[in-house]
């Protein structure tokens, strides 16, 4: 596709500490293809976007991180929350980091995470399926506070 983007209102910060069990949109930089069909998986350097569950949240005291984990549509790759793939879903690679994870809640989009970790490189995406892969984000919603109290 090659038509342009048509300039959107900057997604509202998340402020609401939810966001297990919705779907997240995660755009970023890097590779496509299917996880399987590895000899098709391609390097594209251009931005793209996907699917996935948000399964669990980081227990810890604060609970800083939400993670999804990047289902197969065969069984044995589950690692956490709902085993079933969307359309469209992700996983991370390479160049990702700091990528924003979205969710639309009444027609509105919201900034719920910052990727914080969990992909691969695209070398190693090459030469191995990575499908079960888990990766992470920074949840907006614990961080408001101070984001406010920068940005202002």
């Amino acid at each position: 596709m090659t038509d342009s983007v048509q300039a959107t209102a900057f997604p509202k910060l998340n402020t609401i500490p939810n966001e297990q069990g919705d779907t997240g949109i995660f755009v970023a930089y890097g590779s496509s293809g299917v996880a399987n069909d590895l000899e098709n998986v391609q390097l594209l350097y251009k931005k793209l976007a996907g699917k996935n569950i948000i399964d669990t949240i980081y227990d810890d005291e604060r609970k800083t991180l939400i993670f999804a984990d990047f289902d197969a549509p065969t069984d044995g790759f589950n690692k956490t929350g709902s085993a079933a793939p969307l359309a469209l879903e992700f996983g991370c690679s390479g160049g990702d980091s700091g990528g924003p994870l979205f969710v639309e809640k009444d027609q509105d989009l919201y900034l719920v995470g910052l990727l914080h970790g969990g992909g691969l490189s695209g070398e190693m995406l090459q030469n191995m399926s990575f499908y079960g892969q888990e990766m992470s984000w920074t949840r907006v919603s614990v961080f408001y506070k101070w984001i406010q109290s920068v940005i202002r």
